[in-house]
């Protein structure tokens, strides 16, 4: 009501500023309102007309005319609409949804609860509702529901579809042949990429297709694609294209609403193949064999073309069998050949020399030509040829050639050099040539190929002038004669050493180790060399302090010095010390009778080259007596062979890693039984890859047995190696070698014990044990003139060597020298400025790059070093 008590009317009043300022619900302050008053004929402006009626919820309508007298949310009601009932919108209008109630066929003002539901096919809202307002947002139907105590009314709202695929951006096309291209791309969806679009359209142009005008512009390809899901591929491949064109192409996709995306990927092509060429050129079936040599044959053929007899073939195949070629199957079968015909127009001459061949041998050959498409002309001819003999090589052969000395002159002998075809060919020997040439010499020689003398003949003359080694080359060249060809030759290649000496002919320089050194109680010492820097070392024990000490001295046997090497043990940690070098590791091992505890166990000492650093590793809780350390460079394992204590002297092979770390043992005896090798030697057969252990076999009347094992122990095989030599206790004290030139090996013992006489035996067999001799190399020494020995093998002169003690020449160390065929054999004593007594427990090394021999032996309790200058 206005202040003025005008009645408020609508709609001309509602934009009255006084009204919408100064209205009042209950201008009388009845609590009843202005507009019931008014309506039911109570006045506004008298606060007790209304004292008799009754508003329980306090509302402002009295219970009489109110239909939610206690407070209710809604009235009842019987009827519940929405309007508008059902609506089309587009993405971004907004539309005012009405409620209408009745009960009765009253009007009922309600307070319904409103929602909406329906998802686009991204899954968001279609549409969303803020009080009775509704929003469009996505495309796709929104049901509007309204809920009024039990009864509901729903309401139905279409967003239209105006949301594209989106663009295709990974077209893709290639030609497939010359008329076909394929097209792969991934399908978009309906509405941008969610869903799937109804249809392409793919058009193509011999234009590029940059942009959706073009792409309209282009010709349609009909297809039957059904788009897949968005984000899976789609492939097309179309054919019916024209050859070698390019095509550019472009997809449009659309969605049921007709929505199309546009075409941004830029342009897309492929290129169709030329029409392939199906022609291939014409046969050849005129082929001849113009001419044949012992190594060679010239074919001539007609060129062929590139489509039958028509242009010019791309390049020829020209193949070779000793078997009939009649066919293309064989021809496809034979070995192609080097060629050089080069393609010439069709019906021109053609020819090419195929080499490589072999006189006296039928050769079948076949000629395809091909062209630029790969097609070829068949073969169906047969086209053969039978080279002559030829003059053959000669064979050149020069006899080996020992090591020399400067200043002394070598035959170089060629002698035993053949022309094996050379009576055949009726060859004039008198037209022979040879030729010796110098083609490698040491530093600071100065020798020429002149300074050889006859060296146009077979036998020719040389004399080294300084030390080192010598490769010299000697070619023969015959004489044809009469079979086809040229005169041919052959070379062969010689080296040799000329050495500062040659080791064991030479004078000796001696040196009391124990004096120079200190040690003046040495028992058992072992020398060895070190290949690579010359140094000599040498392993004893120190019976002073019952402590291994490791003596180190220049190559001629000077400038000594001392390391102890027991690894801090105690005394007697290593009795019978054997060394041997790791040369991968640069390691030396020292393996050890140890008596530390009372009781004998074995172990061995791992140390740097110069004795420091060195570490003990227990390895057996019994004696392994007379051990053989040595190294398995192919498998990078240390062997050690010994006569076991523990398993009744028995052949036993103990093997372990470089360092010592693990380590296994296994029995070598193969059957032969307990003594079976109370004294051993041992030596890897690097050409076999087999261990060779030879021992004195109490099981075989004292005979030397050969064990031959697998280097891991295993398939070990005994061989009596004595060659029915009945001398007592043949097997005493072997030493070993093997002479890799006759593959042969060679077994050095003295016998001893009752009725033995301890003088030098040697013996040879093969590598596998079998065809053994031994004989008596005594030399007028006599008994006990070999009671100690080691023998060692100068491949470079073709001779071994046996150190001995000669207890028959007042116990002084002896030197035995012989050819591998025991056929030129010296002995002499070695003299200590006199001293008897200086021979034993002998142990020698070669330095055979010096040409020198070096051996210590033990001297009372001193030690001495031979070294041989």
């Amino acid at each position: 009501m206005h202040p003025d008590q005008d009645p408020f009317r609508f709609p001309e009043d509602s934009g009255n500023s006084v009204f919408q300022s100064q209205f009042s619900l209950d201008a009388d302050n009845d609590s009843i309102s202005c507009l019931w008053e008014s309506r039911n004929g109570y006045s506004d402006g008298n606060g007790n007309d209304v004292v008799s009626l009754t508003d329980s919820d306090s509302d402002g309508i009295p219970d009489v005319s109110d239909h939610t007298p206690n407070g209710e949310q809604n009235p009842v009601i019987d009827t519940l609409e929405l309007f508008p009932s059902d609506a089309t919108m587009n993405i971004g209008e907004h539309l005012v949804v009405g409620v209408r109630a009745t009960f009765g066929g009253q009007p009922r003002f309600v307070r319904p609860l409103m929602s909406v539901s329906g998802n686009s096919l991204s899954g968001d809202t279609v549409a969303s509702l803020a009080l009775t307002v509704l929003s469009a947002q996505n495309p796709g139907s929104a049901a509007i529901q309204a809920q009024v105590n039990a009864i509901s009314a729903e309401a139905t709202v279409i967003v239209r579809d105006t949301i594209g695929p989106d663009p295709i951006q990974n077209l893709s096309a290639m030609a497939l042949s010359h008329t076909r291209v394929q097209l792969r791309w991934t399908a978009p969806g309906n509405d941008g990429h969610f869903g799937k679009a109804s249809g392409y359209q793919i058009r193509y142009s011999t234009s590029p297709i940059t942009n959706t005008s073009a792409c309209t512009s282009g010709t349609a390809v009909v297809h039957s694609i059904v788009p897949r899901t968005g984000g899976i591929a789609e492939i097309l491949e179309l054919d019916g294209l024209a050859p070698a064109t390019t095509y550019y192409f472009c997809v449009l996709a659309y969605d049921p609403a007709s929505n199309f995306n546009d075409w941004t990927q830029g342009a897309v092509s492929a290129t169709t193949a030329p029409v392939p060429d199906l022609t291939p050129p014409a046969d050849i079936n005129d082929g001849v064999i113009a001419n044949a040599n012992p190594n060679d044959v010239t074919l001539s053929w007609t060129a062929s073309g590139d489509d039958g007899a028509m242009g010019t073939a791309t390049s020829y195949d020209i193949r070779k069998s000793l078997s009939p070629i009649d066919s293309d199957a064989d021809c496809e079968a034979a070995v192609s050949v080097v060629h050089n015909a080069t393609p010439v127009p069709a019906g021109s001459a053609l020819s090419t020399v195929v080499s490589g061949l072999s006189d006296e041998t039928t050769y079948f050959f076949c000629i395809r030509a091909y062209d630029e498409s790969n097609n070829h002309s068949s073969w169906n001819s047969l086209l053969w040829a039978t080279t002559p003999r030829g003059n053959r090589p000669p064979i050149a052969s020069i006899q080996s050639v020992s090591a020399a000395l400067p200043g002394v002159t070598l035959e170089l002998n060629a002698s035993d050099s053949t022309d094996p075809d050379g009576q055949l060919c009726s060859a004039n020997t008198s037209s022979y040539e040879y030729r010796w040439e110098l083609i490698s010499r040491p530093p600071g020689s100065v020798r020429t190929t002149g300074d050889i003398s006859d060296r146009d003949k077979l036998v020719a003359h040389f004399t080294p002038d300084v030390a080192g080694s010598y490769k010299l080359q000697f070619t023969f060249t015959d004489d044809a004669g009469s079979c086809r060809g040229s005169d041919r030759s052959d070379t062969e290649i010689i080296t040799f050493s000329a050495l500062e000496s040659i080791p064991g002919t030479g004078e000796f320089n001696f040196q009391d180790i124990s004096l120079a050194t200190g040690l003046l109680n040495i028992i058992n010492p072992e020398i060895i060399l070190n290949s690579q820097t010359g140094e000599v070392l040498v392993v004893l024990n120190n019976s002073a302090t019952g402590k291994p000490a490791l003596v180190t001295c220049d190559s001629n046997g000077n400038d000594c010095i001392v390391a102890d090497i027991s690894a801090g043990r105690g005394s007697s940690v290593c009795e019978t010390p054997r060394p041997v070098i790791d040369y991968a590791n640069q390691k030396l091992i020292v393996t050890c009778h140890n008596r530390e505890s009372g009781s004998d166990t074995f172990g061995a000492v791992r140390c740097n080259m110069d004795g420091s650093d060195c570490t003990y590793t227990h390895l057996a809780n019994f004696l392994e007596a007379s051990p053989v350390p040595l190294i398995d460079a192919q498998n990078n394992k240390l062997l050690i062979v010994t006569s076991s204590y523990e398993h009744n002297r028995r052949p036993r092979l103990i093997i372990c890693s470089l360092d010592l770390n693990s380590c296994n043992n296994t029995d070598l005896s193969a059957g032969q039984g307990d003594d079976s090798a109370r004294e051993l030697d041992a030596i890897i057969d690097e050409l076999n890859g087999k261990l060779l252990v030879v021992g004195k076999n109490f099981a075989n009347s004292l005979r030397p047995s050969l064990f031959r094992c697998n280097l891991d122990g295993t398939g070990c095989v005994h061989s009596d190696i004595s060659g029915g030599d009945s001398t007592t206790a043949l097997g005493s004290l072997p030493s070993i070698g093997i002479d890799y030139d006759s593959n042969k090996l060679i077994v050095a013992t003295a016998p001893t014990g009752t009725f033995a006489r301890e003088t030098l035996h040697i013996g040879t067999c093969d590598l596998d044990g079998a065809n053994c001799t031994f004989r008596d190399l005594e030399m007028s020494q006599g008994t006990g003139s070999a009671t100690a020995l080691q023998l060692l093998v100068d491949t470079v002169n073709g001779h071994f060597l046996v150190v001995v003690h000669n207890a028959y020449a007042q116990d002084r160390p002896g030197i035995y020298r012989c050819d591998f065929e025991q056929t030129n054999c010296t002995y002499r004593t070695i003299d200590a400025a006199g001293r008897n007594g200086s021979g034993f427990q002998p142990s020698a090394v070669l330095d055979e790059s010096r040409g020198k021999l070096l051996f210590i032996t033990r001297t009372s309790m001193h030690a001495t070093l031979f070294a041989e200058y």
